[in-house]
């Protein structure tokens, strides 16, 4: 095995919990690039939230965005795939979400949409460095069908509303937990492992050659593909059961440990 492509998550993984990437990491990824190693960012973040960092590491590759949803150039702006959740699923969610009163938000453009400037959209806001489009009950109606649905909220709210989610829209969303106050809802078809996996064939990189990092359970369908599958040390047991190995914590430098074991030279 030679490791040609890096694919990292973002939070819990590539920054520290003041989201910031430790120098060390910065010096890593750089490193890397420099022996001809294609690192790109694998996430479930909007492209507009991502690429700021991405750019700050020089990476100049496509980025896997809303977990595989959209797959886009970090410099010419060129997608490489998109994939939205169909209209009817949306519109269905929506209205679920809606006659219940519990929050969510959606993702068309790369752009995001709220009802109300509320404290869960603004806690979105903070993490994101993205501001919302505040529309009201327009929310409900998108005009275009959208990249990801979102709900956020305390965990004990979502370890309820969970099993009731995937028992009425399993088969017709990908839904996994981002950390433990999220949410995501994707199309079926999407997830990060087959993001990662589009990407390499572009690229013409094997799957043995592959690395992946995550913390999360969006990221375990790449863990599980790639030919090192590497987890975080904060990751939850499950995550680190589907990956080959586990590094240190995402604030004591686990993606440059990572790195500098497996790939540099």
């Amino acid at each position: 095995m030679a490791i040609q492509l890096v694919a990292i998550d973002m939070d819990g993984t590539l920054l520290t919990d003041e989201l910031e990437v430790s120098p060390r990491t910065v010096a890593a990824i750089q490193a890397a690039q420099q022996q001809g190693v294609t690192v790109t960012i694998a996430t479930g973040r909007m492209f507009q939230s991502a690429k700021p960092f991405a750019e700050r590491l020089g990476v100049d590759v496509p980025l896997i965005t809303y977990n595989g949803a959209l797959v886009k150039s970090c410099r010419s702006g060129e997608v490489w795939h998109e994939e939205l959740l169909p209209m009817d699923t949306t519109l269905s969610v929506l209205a679920y979400f809606r006659e219940r009163g519990w929050y969510i938000q959606t993702y068309v453009d790369d752009e995001f949409y709220v009802r109300d400037y509320s404290e869960e959209a603004r806690t979105y806001e903070a993490v994101s460095g993205i501001s919302p489009h505040v529309v009201g009950e327009a929310m409900f109606a998108p005009a275009k069908e959208p990249l990801k649905l979102l709900t956020l909220a305390e965990p004990e709210h979502l370890d309820a509303i969970t099993p009731v989610l995937q028992e009425r829209f399993g088969s017709k969303v990908c839904l996994t937990r981002a950390k433990n106050h999220m949410i995501e809802m994707v199309n079926p078809e999407v997830n990060k492992g087959r993001g990662v996996a589009m990407l390499a064939k572009r690229l013409g990189i094997l799957q043995q050659d592959i690395m992946v990092l995550g913390d999360s359970e969006n990221d375990m369908t790449m863990l599980a593909y790639a030919g090192l599958g590497v987890a975080m040390d904060n990751a939850d047991d499950k995550v680190k059961a589907v990956a080959d190995v586990v590094t240190a914590d995402n604030n004591r430098d686990g993606v440059a440990l990572a790195i500098e074991k497996y790939v540099l030279k």
